[in-house]
């Protein structure tokens, strides 16, 4: 955890490093004289290079988004489809009837009103594509078949406590899992509109799939999260909400603590297309363990871009925040004990044989008990 906190101050320190100190100094005893911060305009001084750069990155976003009826619809009778292999007691078991009072999502208590409150529900919104095709590994994607033990109630983990303290809801945990794979197919395809992204080999593109998918997984997490509801806005599920208890309740404890984390990234007051720009930044980190190490110098460089386009919508939209890029990667650092309790939950119910599709098990394979990740 610390070495990749390390890398996160490492790489934006670099981009700091950009405005002259002299001007930076006159600049901030102007503002201390005066007491007035001076903002320029909205996008006013940011390159068309890459202006265009973070529209492209907000398009990729949001077709990559598991949004629309159909994929509600698919969502939830694959789910009730693994539920009734795995747990199913009889043939007679009404699995509708299971999913009414087990269902991961609640309606939205005051939908009308909280719509467009938050900057959580931007993210939400968006036209959506279709499912990309089914293919090999990391890069693509394959239809699953799983086979597991049969029961009920089975042993929950909690990642600071033994695997077996506590019990979990099974048609919940199915719900989870089913939407931490949407999460995975949306990572990869979005990840293919980053720059330079497809000219990687095949192994390298799923080396930053792999190594992305928690951190990628817990911001958008924390971005939808709606501190007045207290929920998550869901994005597969208009009009829905994912109430913090019910993913406890799935076998996740560690998110409980997202509410901290959802209300440092609001002090930021971050567009969507700086959070995305931030999101792209993270997903093509050249520190990645299983990245080749002649390809590292090509993912720096991407990330390069990147960074540029966020140090300068830093310095034009930003300048009312002091040292708002420090703050940027103050709030990714604070960020990994949460990333790492989340690997240590997936990496626990993995090797208690618990349902896990086999994109998520290729994602966590090769981790076995000695290798949980720990705070």
């Amino acid at each position: 955890m610390e070495q990749r906190a390390s890398q996160n101050q490492k790489v934006f320190q670099k981009k700091n490093s950009s405005i002259p100190p002299a001007k930076q100094s006159e600049k901030n005893e102007e503002e201390v004289a005066t007491g007035v911060v001076t903002v320029a305009p909205p996008e006013q001084q940011i390159s068309e290079e890459h202006r265009q750069l973070m529209a492209a990155l907000v398009t990729g976003f949001e077709a990559a988004k598991p949004r629309g009826p159909d994929k509600s619809a698919s969502f939830i009778s694959e789910s009730k489809k693994i539920y009734k292999e795995l747990y199913a007691s009889s043939s007679d078991t009404d699995i509708s009837s299971v999913f009414e009072t087990m269902n991961l999502f609640d309606s939205c208590v005051e939908e009308d009103k909280s719509a467009g409150e938050s900057p959580s529900k931007d993210l939400a919104k968006g036209d959506i594509s279709t499912r990309p095709e089914r293919s090999l590994q990391l890069t693509r994607f394959g239809s699953y078949k799983e086979e597991s033990e049969s029961g009920g109630q089975v042993a929950v983990i909690d990642c600071d406590e033994d695997v077996n303290t506590q019990a979990y809801n099974p048609a919940m945990y199915i719900q989870a899992m089913s939407l931490n794979l949407l999460m995975v197919e949306m990572l990869a395809k979005f990840a293919k509109t980053l720059p330079g992204f497809l000219n990687l080999e095949c192994a390298d593109q799923a080396a930053l799939i792999k190594g992305s998918f928690v951190e990628f997984l817990c911001l958008t997490s924390i971005r939808l999260f709606d501190l007045k509801e207290k929920c998550f806005v869901s994005m597969i599920m208009p009009g829905k909400k994912v109430a913090l208890s019910n993913l406890v309740d799935a076998g996740f404890p560690p998110i409980v603590t997202v509410i901290e984390y959802a209300t440092k990234l609001a002090k930021l007051k971050l567009s969507d297309q700086e959070f995305i720009l931030i999101v792209a930044i993270r997903i093509v980190s050249p520190d990645h363990p299983e990245l080749l190490d002649s390809t590292r110098p090509v993912v720096s460089a991407i990330q390069e871009k990147l960074l540029n386009a966020l140090t300068e919508s830093g310095h034009v939209n930003h300048a009312e925040i002091p040292n708002f890029l420090a703050k940027v990667v103050a709030f990714l650092t604070d960020l990994q004990p949460l990333i790492t309790k989340c690997e240590s939950t997936f990496v626990k119910h993995k090797l208690n044989k618990r349902f896990f599709q086999p994109l998520l098990s290729e994602i966590f394979d090769g981790q076995d008990e000695d290798q949980v990740p720990t705070c």
